[in-house]
């Protein structure tokens, strides 16, 4: 999305809709969900939207998470879906996360 602010991809469904709840750390483990989409399975996390009106279209109106990829490791991939839950509450917390991530390194 050239000429936009900031990174549209990785931004939670709250950044978009200040209904869907506030901005608390939760939006931050969206991000890195987005992230390691992006690491492990080698796309952006919705590299189906070519404009901000179809991404938008996706988490607002759909109310869909990015899609995994499905080469992504099934360990990453099953965190992937803890980070990027529509409903923050659901989100893994960062110690959670971390913890999480630190098992799958051994």
């Amino acid at each position: 999305f050239d000429g936009e602010g900031g990174s549209p991809r990785y931004m939670a469904p709250e950044c978009y809709d200040a209904s869907l709840g506030k901005l608390t750390e939760k939006v931050d483990i969206w991000a890195m969900g987005c992230i390691l989409i992006e690491l492990f399975g080698g796309v952006l996390p919705y590299a189906d939207c070519q404009t901000m009106a179809q991404l938008s279209a996706r988490i607002l109106v759909e109310k869909r998470p990015p899609d995994v990829p499905p080469a992504t490791p099934p360990q990453i991939a099953a965190l992937i879906r803890r980070c990027v839950m529509f409903d923050p509450s659901g989100r893994l917390r960062a110690e959670e996360l971390q913890n999480e991530i630190g098992r799958l390194r051994q």
